[in-house]
């Protein structure tokens, strides 16, 4: 990373505003929040409950009730709950949460030293393609269509196990990063897809090969980064990448694959 050209520590106190705003959005969704207070509940399918014992206490129509009694008393007691949640949750929960860590591991990894990188979109690649490309080995990615909205910009590599891995019990991580140049090859024949072999490294006949009927380009990997450790990969995974997210990552002894602007 070169801090001078990429913004790439996450801001102060950013996951708190954001923790901050998830409360407000489940207040406002029962008419409870700040901004929500005597706005209509979402319609739901009622369920059938016991009219004896706490359970008729929490039906919609007694909570709608409450609301009507009590709305201004109600607007004070969220905007009270949502200020909470800014004075109270320390950095590390709502950090180790958006990191995908246990409180106690995110501590140990702040106190060694490790850097928060702010959030980034990730790139699903399966190993062991993942693997050759941050060690250097691989320096093109083959995809059928064009490197587009991917293209120079850091992006987190989603290592993903494929059918044998999962076999196995292995799941998806964040290995490094990469970053695409602007510009994509186009092979157009598959004598330009041969003769580029040494950089996407799939062999003639292998699984992943190419039969030349449909487009496929190389994503040239411009600069990467390997992670000395990995780290866990997304809660939720997209076929092809990953909504931006936070990792706690270590910065220093981090093998680099040589390669020029790292």
């Amino acid at each position: 990373f070169d801090p001078a050209r990429d913004d790439w520590r996450y801001a102060e106190n950013a996951f708190r505003r954001r923790a901050i705003g998830s409360v407000q959005r489940v207040l406002a969704a029962h008419g409870l929040g700040p901004d929500g207070a005597g706005a209509a509940a979402p319609e739901k399918k009622p369920r059938r409950r016991s009219t004896v014992g706490p359970d008729a206490r929490c039906s919609a129509s007694y909570l709608k009730r409450k609301r009507e009694e009590h709305g201004a008393e109600l607007v004070d007691l969220c905007g009270a709950m949502v200020q909470h949640v800014a004075d109270h949750s320390t950095a590390d929960v709502v950090c180790a949460h958006a990191c995908g860590l246990t409180s106690e591991a995110f501590a140990a990894g702040w106190a060694r030293g490790d850097t928060l990188v702010r959030p980034l979109r990730g790139i699903n690649i399966q190993d062991p393609w993942a693997r050759r490309i941050l060690d250097g080995d691989k320096t093109v990615e083959a995809r059928t269509y064009d490197v587009g909205k991917y293209a120079d910009e850091w992006l987190w590599v989603v290592e993903t196990p494929g059918a044998e891995g999962r076999k196995a019990g292995r799941k998806h991580r964040v290995a490094g990063l990469v970053r695409f140049a602007p510009t994509a090859v186009r092979y157009e024949n598959l004598d330009a897809w041969r003769a580029d072999e040494g950089r996407h490294r799939i062999a003639a006949g292998s699984p992943f090969d190419w039969d030349g009927a449909s487009p496929m380009f190389g994503w040239v990997a411009s600069h990467v980064y390997k992670l000395a450790e990995p780290a866990p990969g997304p809660e939720t995974k997209g076929v092809i990448s990953c909504r931006p997210m936070p990792r706690l990552v270590r910065v220093e002894g981090v093998e680099g694959a040589g390669l020029a602007g790292v």
